[in-house]
This record gives structure tokens, C-alpha cells and sequence, in this order.
């Protein structure tokens, strides 16, 4: 009861009880199908004489598979591509993506750390402390500074102890400063540390001329040392 009367008109003419009221092909059915004045009518009905035979079983017939992909067959009516809701979906998400692309970069622009960077851009020696930074040789010895509080201030002047001062200018460096070694100077991993301030592992030595650059500079108080004033190491690396 739920087919078209299109439909059930081809199907009782495919099952009459007579072989010759029936489709004589496959093709003739899939036209009957196709034809639109066949499908626009309703179906006909087809008179069946007196069968002047015995009855014979219904001949069974086998539709080709290429017959589905003909270019007679009716339009299929399943959806193609894809429905309103499903773009829509998509371009929402997209507008979406965009939106929060949009909002964190605005916030990046607006924050203190864009500020910051603007107003308060990288210096060169910042620049060259980045680049120098994987560039490390080892710890070294550079001189003392006449006090005794475990403080050396940057540009304040080194002194010789029962060591000589390593570096020239004689000076406590900052940060980033190119030296040039005065004295020959072993390279050690690190800088005597408490509470022994026992010597580091030698690893190298630098000589007289050799230019480095300072990476790091630590000061301290030597208790077990004959001279009691603060001692200043640096890392140093290439220049």
C-alpha cells in the first residue's frame, strides 16, 4: 500500500501468470521504468486471454547489474553532496577558528609583554649573551676585590692576591663583556663551591692573548684561602 501506482502497475504486469503478458526483456522493463509517459499515467491493465496450456511456472528473470548505472534510469533521490545544515556547521566552525585566531592575537598585542617588547626593545649585548650562550669553554679564576662581604660590583677594579689578576681591563666585567686573557688560567667545570670551596676538575687552559667572552661571574669568601678578600670567577666562552 505504500508504493506509487506507477510502481505496482510495472510490478503486477512483471508477475502475470502467463509468460506473454509479461516483460519480454530486462530492457523492456527498465524503459517502462524510465518512460515518463508511462510513469505520469496510471498503469494499464493488460487483458489476459484464456490460457490454451497447461500453466507453466513463472520464468524467472535476472536484471543485469550494468542496467542500474544506465542513462535511461530515473534520477536518483538520495541527497547529494551535502545539506544546508552540514555547511552550515562547517562555516561555523571556520568563523569560529577565526574568531579565537583573532582574539589571541589581539591579546598578545595588547598585553604588557608586547609593551614591553616595543618600549623596551633587546639590546646588543642581551643579543650577544643569547648567541654566546651554548658556546661555553669553563670556570676561571679572574682576580679578587678588596673587600671581604662576598660582593663585586661590575667595573670595580680587580686586585692581585697571592694570584695575579687573569684578565685585561683588570675589572670586574658584566655580563656579555669581551676579555682578553693576561695570564696563562686553567679552565675548571665549575667555581669552588661551599662549603669546602675545594678546586673543580680541570678541563683546559687558556693562554696569554686567548679573547673570551664572560657568560657568568661569581664572587665568594674563601675561608680556607691565605688571602681573605672576595674572589671573582667567571664562565667564559668564545667570542
Amino acid at each position: 500500500p505504500t508504493i506509487s501506482p506507477t510502481l505496482a502497475g510495472i510490478l503486477d504486469r512483471a508477475i502475470k501468470s502467463h509468460p506473454r503478458d509479461r516483460f519480454s526483456s530486462a530492457r523492456e522493463m527498465l524503459d517502462a521504468i524510465a518512460a515518463p509517459a508511462y510513469t505520469a499515467a496510471a498503469p494499464p491493465t493488460f487483458a489476459s486471454p484464456p490460457p490454451t496450456r497447461a500453466h507453466q511456472p513463472p520464468t524467472a528473470v535476472s536484471l543485469p547489474t550494468t542496467s542500474l548505472s544506465s542513462p535511461s534510469a530515473p534520477p536518483s533521490k538520495e541527497p547529494q553532496g551535502m545539506g544546508n545544515w552540514q555547511k552550515a556547521a562547517i562555516m561555523g566552525g571556520v568563523v569560529g577558528a577565526i574568531l579565537i585566531a583573532a582574539s589571541g592575537i589581539g591579546s598578545f598585542f595588547f598585553s604588557d609583554r608586547y609593551q614591553t617588547m616595543i618600549l623596551n626593545p633587546p639590546n646588543n649585548q642581551q643579543q650577544q649573551r643569547r648567541n654566546i650562550s651554548n658556546q661555553a669553554l669553563g670556570w676561571m679564576r679572574i682576580g679578587s676585590v678588596d673587600n671581604t662581604n662576598d660582593t663585586a660590583s661590575v667595573g670595580e677594579p680587580l686586585i692581585p692576591t697571592n694570584q695575579p689578576v687573569i684578565i685585561s681591563p683588570p675589572v670586574v666585567p658584566a655580563i656579555g663583556d669581551k676579555v682578553i686573557v693576561s695570564n696563562g688560567v686553567n679552565l675548571r667545570q665549575n667555581h669552588p663551591q661551599p662549603p669546602y670551596y675545594e678546586l673543580e676538575e680541570k678541563i683546559s687552559v687558556l693562554m696569554p692573548g686567548q679573547e673570551v667572552v664572560i657568560l657568568k661571574v661569581a664572587t665568594f669568601v674563601d675561608p680556607y684561602s691565605p688571602s681573605p678578600e672576595t674572589k671573582v670567577w667567571a664562565e667564559v666562552g668564545l667570542p
